[in-house]
């Protein structure tokens, strides 16, 4: 698993990678710079501890769609490029392989947010500056913890639409049908049906993803969506690994 691990984040320091990253990072500043000049908020809500938490939240939105691009890429290419029959001639244990492609990709999407969080945060502060809007209470420990919450909980949204991400491409086995697969389910469809069926949004996988990265909504509980979405996990981890363990791999 280690050196699945290795060879993976040798191809997540190309520099197509970068370039993503770099979009990420500068659009994470541009939504925090919107969401502080043209906050929804007052500008005593946004000077209070949870204020910067409540913008960078927003950011998740991009993040999260971004992630599931990225793992269903990850994973699918290998496929469609003709290299996943390569990768298992040297590592024939299929599980080891899936679960060292998988972490890298995790610690990559952690890093991603880390390096957005450190582009939004002077952006933030300076945007506030312009409206006249004390950041102080930002750095106080109140503020630090909400902040601190809310990228844990972007994390782990990201996490789970990368998790997707990585079943989609195992089922499809191509970059594009596997993200537009994903885009479709999640955004209109699910869309669709939390609105026509009365208690919807309880069950749907992407809206309690968001709810995750929210903290929790008026549909349901942080606590609520967290227990749910660990039960899909497991689930999704085990079709995954059965299907990826099975099937024949022909290129």
């Amino acid at each position: 698993m280690n050196a699945a691990f290795a060879s993976e984040w040798i191809k997540l320091r190309r520099r197509g990678m970068y370039a993503a990253l770099g979009a990420i990072v500068g659009l994470s500043g541009l939504i925090t710079l919107l969401g502080i000049t043209r906050s929804f908020m007052t500008l005593a809500e946004l000077a209070a501890s949870g204020g910067f938490a409540r913008i960078v939240q927003h950011t998740g939105d991009l993040l999260k769609v971004v992630a599931l691009g990225v793992f269903a890429s990850a994973f699918a290419s290998e496929f469609s490029q003709g290299t996943m029959r390569n990768l298992l001639v040297r590592q024939p244990r299929r599980l080891r392989l899936l679960a060292g492609k998988y972490l890298a990709t995790v610690t990559a999407t952690a890093g991603a947010l880390l390096a957005a969080l450190a582009f939004s945060v002077p952006v933030g502060i300076l945007a506030a500056g312009a409206k006249n809007v004390s950041t102080s209470a930002w750095w106080t420990g109140s503020g630090l913890s909400s902040l601190a919450h809310t990228e844990v909980n972007l994390f782990l949204a990201c996490v789970g639409y990368g998790t997707i991400g990585v079943l989609l491409a195992i089922v499809f086995r191509s970059p594009v049908a596997a993200i537009g697969a994903g885009l479709a389910y999640l955004l209109p469809v699910e869309g669709i049906l939390s609105s026509v069926i009365n208690g919807a949004t309880r069950w749907l996988p992407g809206q309690l993803l968001d709810a995750l990265a929210s903290g929790g909504n008026g549909d349901v509980s942080y606590r609520a969506a967290a227990l749910t979405l660990a039960v899909y996990g497991l689930i999704a981890a085990t079709i995954t690994g059965l299907l990826f363990s099975r099937r024949d791999v022909a290129s």
